[in-house]
């Protein structure tokens, strides 16, 4: 009897560990599905954001007003209350925009946003920003230590192609390898 109840206990552990586990691995494959969505979420959003942005900029050309431009300039922000500046201010910190081009970018508020006719909000504690003559839209929180769409866009980009090459030079080496050894046994042939 003893021996039995000493078994029952190991494999009660056992199975606590087990459920551990996988109760663990449930929570980071949540916690990384969330993450995946979020980013697709700023993504998307800054993909409408550029859209929205061409839209309008193009019209105020055609009507020659490009200075009712939506947004407040990024030279212009102490001129806004609704722009919280030590958010602004931090991500000038970054330098990811030049000085010189401050009063090429624009901060949209909620309501700019509104405006440009999109369902989109800044996300909290971050503003977007767009360079509506460079077609250029920032985010001031970052995103993978990236600010703008086109770095966002060109890292996805680069890394299917990355795997595409690695599997393109594993299929290289096997047929170099293949061939090497038909080159071998031919040449043991000749013999």
């Amino acid at each position: 009897m003893k021996k039995e109840s000493g078994l029952g206990i190991v494999l009660m552990i056992i199975i606590v560990c087990a459920i551990v586990a996988v109760a663990v691995g449930l929570f980071y494959w949540y916690r990384n599905l969330k993450n995946d969505v979020k980013d697709s979420s700023v993504k998307s959003d800054m993909l409408l954001i550029e859209g929205a942005g061409k839209v309008s900029y193009e019209s105020n050309v055609m009507n020659k007003t490009t200075d009712k431009l939506i947004g407040t300039k990024i030279s212009e922000v102490e001129k806004n209350e609704n722009i919280d500046k030590y958010i602004i201010e931090a991500f000038k910190a970054t330098n990811t925009i030049d000085e010189g081009d401050y009063d090429k970018y624009y901060i949209l508020t909620n309501d700019d946003l509104k405006e440009l006719k999109l369902e989109v909000t800044n996300k909290e504690g971050s503003y977007y920003i767009i360079g509506y003559e460079k077609d250029d839209v920032i985010i001031t929180e970052g995103y993978e230590g990236k600010y703008r769409l086109s770095e966002i866009n060109k890292e996805d980009n680069k890394e299917p192609s990355e795997e595409s090459n690695n599997e393109d030079n594993a299929e290289t080496s096997e047929e170099k390898t293949e061939q090497s050894s038909e080159d071998k046994e031919g040449a043991g042939n000749e013999k």
